[in-house]
């Protein structure tokens, strides 16, 4: 699984994802998009304004909520610390 971050203008959160029909059946890959997407809802901080993009690869299509929120959790540390370093 890889986050993909892009700033833009404004202060909304947007979300794609985009995931390989080698990865599984449609119903695997929507279970994917539907965890996806309940990382980003409960997610628990602020979420840096931007556009996020989620990809996976047949290896993690299967992986559970907590393992996307913490590489979520992860990506944001290092959001709001390249922000500190640049203001």
């Amino acid at each position: 699984m890889q986050i993909v971050y892009c700033d833009h203008v404004g202060n909304s959160v947007m979300l794609a994802t985009a995931v390989s029909k080698k990865s599984g059946s449609a119903v695997i890959r929507n279970k994917f998009r539907r965890r996806v997407r309940e990382a980003f809802r409960t997610y628990p901080g602020d979420m840096s304004p931007g556009i996020y993009l989620v990809s996976s690869n047949s290896d993690s299509v299967t992986v559970k909520l907590s393992v996307i929120t913490r590489v979520l959790s992860e990506q944001q540390m290092f959001l709001k610390s390249k922000s500190v370093v640049t203001e």
